[in-house]
């Protein structure tokens, strides 16, 4: 499987293409939402506990808590989570403390045999908060 999460990123017409449904202005900025940002392209070799980062800011300034989640699929060249066979594996909220959008958030995804560990935090916190997501029936 390929495995992302559901971002929005400032969108571009020339990477995007020209439909504009899944764009929304948030504080003045014109965002592409429902993009799928990969972490592990199917096929990729993985060896167990190996972690993947990423870092994400709020949206808008007095937002509380950010969303999260995470997607599935089998398709090679998938660009958006709203795409056929793209499957939501799970989501979660972080909460988020203070005012602006320059409140960075870092996440680390461990992948192991049978299940996926997501920590995440607000950077200038100590504590980091975990979701497993277990695949083994």
């Amino acid at each position: 499987f390929t495995y992302g999460i559901e971002i929005a990123e400032e969108y571009d017409p020339k990477k995007h293409g020209a439909d504009r449904t899944c764009v929304k202005v948030v504080e003045g900025i014109a965002l592409k939402t429902k993009v799928f940002d990969i972490l592990v392209k199917k096929g990729e070799t993985l060896h167990v506990g190996e972690v993947r980062e990423h870092a994400g800011f709020p949206l808008t300034k007095d937002q509380m808590s950010a969303g999260h989640t995470l997607y599935c699929t089998e398709k090679d060249g998938v660009r958006f989570v709203d795409e056929p066979n793209v499957n939501l594996v799970g989501s979660w909220e972080t909460p988020l403390s203070g005012v602006g959008t320059d409140r960075a958030i870092e996440g680390r995804w461990f992948f192991a045999e049978t299940e996926i560990v997501y920590q995440v935090r607000q950077i200038g916190s100590s504590d980091w908060l975990e979701t497993t997501f277990n695949f083994q029936n």
